[in-house]
């Protein structure tokens, strides 16, 4: 087999006249060169090609999972420093609030993993990693149990609103173009 020579094309930055072409040119204006295996078209030099758009419910998804980070680095916080004025944010569910003070320091351990892992989920999800998918895809889970165990052992009625909440994102988790997005590999 006869090797192929490698291609010099010039940086993306330098890419303004002919979009379409394939680049198979030295460049004299632009002092960075890419050197590459193959003719590049001009889709080859952006950041995304159509098939890497991120689709638009997963940007919900991962806004989703940032405002679950924050909403709960505030209830470790406000667990933490009792007093403060965070702690009228609790007026909005009292009867969490009187769990968690329960639990003592576990309930800050266990606002403050459900943090990270809500962050992690959120970039994982907006970089569209597979591990971000997977991570999101098990708190899903785990929240649709609670979700289950609470509306079946009569502890928080209304919890009954997330399941189907939660079914409708999972199943979106799975449709075959979220899939194709994180790569075939994927499958739940």
């Amino acid at each position: 087999l006869r090797r192929r020579q490698p291609s010099i094309v010039p940086a993306p930055h330098c890419v303004t006249r002919a979009r379409r072409k394939a680049w198979t040119m030295k460049s004299r204006t632009c002092p960075e060169e890419i050197v590459v295996s193959r003719v590049l078209t001009a889709a080859d030099l952006k950041m995304t090609t159509p098939s890497r758009l991120r689709p638009v419910g997963i940007t919900a998804l991962s806004i989703f999972f940032w405002a679950g980070a924050v909403i709960s680095f505030i209830a470790a916080a406000s667990l933490l420093f009792r007093g403060s004025f965070l702690e009228s944010l609790w007026k909005l569910n009292p009867r969490a609030h009187e769990g968690f003070v329960g639990i003592g320091v576990w309930a800050i351990l266990l606002m403050s993993a459900v943090c990270v892992a809500c962050a992690m989920a959120a970039a994982g999800l907006w970089r569209g990693s597979r591990w971000g998918y997977l991570l999101a895809f098990v708190l899903l889970i785990i929240n649709l149990i609670g979700d289950i165990a609470n509306v079946v052992l009569g502890m928080e009625p209304r919890a009954a609103v997330g399941i189907p909440i939660v079914l409708t994102i999972l199943a979106f988790l799975v449709s075959r173009r979220v899939r194709r997005f994180f790569g075939n590999a994927v499958s739940v």
